[in-house]
């Protein structure tokens, strides 16, 4: 007498017993977003280092050059340490959060159009992000430094910036895939 198998049990099989759990239009529609969450991602890290999204671009990037790697990799490298020297100063002020803004507008751009998305969204959604986290971020960083020392509140900070870059870098360039069980 042979026992009868049970039947494959999981998430991986679900959509095998009872079909997908999305619909392919909305599995699209999904899809879609991940470029545009992605550019805002990176706009959100351009506001805590402004040069951590278009680093987390050129490593991510299949075809980009070494040396565009090398410069942006360095260029945030430095940031992440002037970023803790005394007389740098506030990102608020004029300068700081124009660079801030135009990273995150460069940063959404390109992700958008490697993406084979409208630059120009791209562009809004990665400068609005970055200007919303240099006021946040800022705030975020002075209400930490109250409780803990500033070295390891910037040190979070970076994390999280680093954090926000690699992902949206990775959303940004994520694969669309095509209608249909995945």
């Amino acid at each position: 007498m042979s026992i009868p198998a049970s039947p494959p049990f999981g998430l991986e099989t679900l959509g095998q017993l009872h079909g997908p759990l999305v619909e392919p239009d909305e599995r699209r529609r999904t899809n879609d977003l991940l470029p545009a969450i992605g550019g805002l991602l990176l706009g959100l890290a351009a506001g805590h280092r402004s040069m951590m999204p278009l680093a987390a671009l050129a490593l991510g990037s299949p075809d980009g050059r070494r040396s565009i790697r090398a410069l942006t990799t360095a260029l945030a490298v430095g940031e992440l340490v002037a970023d803790k020297l005394p007389f740098v100063p506030d990102r608020t002020r004029a300068l700081p959060a124009l660079v801030r803004a135009l990273s995150g507008a460069t940063a959404g751009g390109l992700a958008a159009r490697r993406a084979g998305r409208s630059s120009f969204a791209g562009m809004l959604s990665g400068a609005a992000g970055a200007i919303a986290t240099t006021w946040l971020g800022l705030r975020l960083r002075r209400a930490a430094e109250s409780v803990i020392p500033p070295p390891v509140a910037a040190s979070i900070e970076d994390v999280c910036a680093t954090a926000l870059a690699l992902g949206g870098a990775s959303l940004a360039g994520a694969p669309i895939r095509k209608s249909g069980c995945a």
